[in-house]
């Protein structure tokens, strides 16, 4: 299965449906004043639309990389390489950072439908010392399913010692030939193709699963009458 299809079968289940609450909510409100008890659920059958679509995701990680730290809308992962040990956290946006979001395209559903739907991308940081040391490599990147878009590296004497006004070089402004060395050099430590597929699976998985929690705190608040 290609990355493009992959994507396509994660951000899917992201989409509202065709009669779901999101579609269709703002008929239901300009409808006229029907009597709340005679109102169908939109909302209910949005939820259940949702329950039947979701596909659980495999949650192993590509070898070597240990699963540490498994949270709402984020990752820790860790690995060793040689005297290097390296630390990944990978953080979900819906947007690149940086920027307008530009990367909202319109999507044409079956029946004519369109939908605005965001392109989801994962932020990591990569941190790597070596022999317990406090001295790190910081390595920021965007990634989506076609790769990786380098944000920033920054060598610290302290990988703890972090301060609110760090100056990052600004990484496009340096040559293609290091540029390409440095995404050798994540591909080496285990971001290449397959990481990449895997994480998005992940937080495709994380963003629907809280999308489902909130829709169902938010029915369960609507439907409390007391």
């Amino acid at each position: 299965m290609s990355a493009s299809s992959l994507w396509r079968r994660g951000s899917r289940l992201l989409q509202p449906s065709r009669s779901s609450f999101f579609a269709t909510g703002a008929k239901f409100v300009t409808a006229g004043p029907a009597k709340e008890r005679e109102r169908p659920s939109y909302l209910s059958a949005e939820i259940e639309r949702m329950k039947k679509a979701y596909e659980k995701y495999n949650e192993t990680p590509p070898k070597p990389f240990k699963l540490k730290r498994n949270g709402d809308l984020e990752l820790l992962l860790t690995r060793r390489k040689g005297p290097e040990d390296i630390q990944v956290r990978c953080e979900l946006f819906f947007h690149p950072r940086g920027g307008p979001p530009d990367e909202l395209y319109p999507e044409e559903l079956d029946g004519g439908e369109e939908v605005v739907e965001q392109r989801v991308v994962v932020n990591i940081t990569m941190t790597i010392t070596k022999g317990g040391g406090p001295q790190a490599l910081e390595m920021n990147v965007d990634c989506d399913r076609q790769g990786y878009a380098v944000n920033h590296i920054i060598y610290r004497d302290n990988k703890d010692a972090k301060n609110d006004d760090e100056y990052f070089p600004a990484f496009w402004r340096i040559g293609p030939n290091l540029r390409s060395e440095f995404h050798n050099f994540l591909e080496k430590r285990g971001l290449d193709d397959s990481f990449a597929c895997w994480v998005h699976d992940q937080m495709d998985d994380k963003a629907f699963r809280v999308r489902l929690r909130q829709l169902e705190r938010i029915n369960a608040f609507v439907e409390n009458r007391n």
